[in-house]
């Protein structure tokens, strides 16, 4: 009876490490299944900021002068402008939170964080964020891309001085 004993113990124990292998390889499947669809959304949240571009010249023509000189919009070109800038400052805040949850890595968070500091370093983007509060951390984290390229990222801290 012992020996069946010991039999049906190490039946179980091998059993139980099946077990936990295969958690292990759902656990692996679920998580690169979690990081596509991360990269998904992303895509998605810039594709549909691109299309809208595409889609109407204006915007385009409306975000370029305002970038470039936000001061010469008329007053709906302004409104049209803040509400473009708006959605491309939350597309790159939701990829910074995303980068801070560590589910994209330091270096795909770099080719956001270059192209956020090239938006956020022109007249219009400093102009943006003349007495807007960022969170924290948002601000040091895209300098420290946009500052190899000698971008100004006092993010409106100094416009018009």
């Amino acid at each position: 009876m012992d020996k069946l004993n010991q039999w049906l113990t190490l039946i179980a124990n091998v059993g139980v490490l099946a077990g936990v292998l295969f958690l292990a390889i759902e656990v692996r499947h679920s998580s690169v299944a979690i990081t596509a669809q991360t990269q998904d959304s992303i895509a998605d949240g810039f594709i549909d900021l691109n299309l809208a571009t595409i889609n109407d010249p204006n915007i385009g023509l409306t975000l370029e002068k305002g970038l470039a000189d936000p001061h010469s919009l008329s007053r709906l070109e302004a409104i049209r402008f803040s509400m473009q800038f708006r959605a491309l400052f939350n597309q790159f805040r939701r990829v910074h939170s995303l980068y801070k949850s560590d589910l994209i890595s330091e270096s795909q968070w770099a080719l956001y964080a270059r192209e956020a500091a090239y938006f956020f370093s022109t007249p219009g983007g400093q102009l943006y964020f003349t007495g807007n509060e960022i969170e924290e951390g948002f601000r040091e984290d895209i300098q420290r891309y946009g500052s190899q390229k000698n971008v100004d990222l006092s993010l409106g801290r100094n416009a018009g001085k």
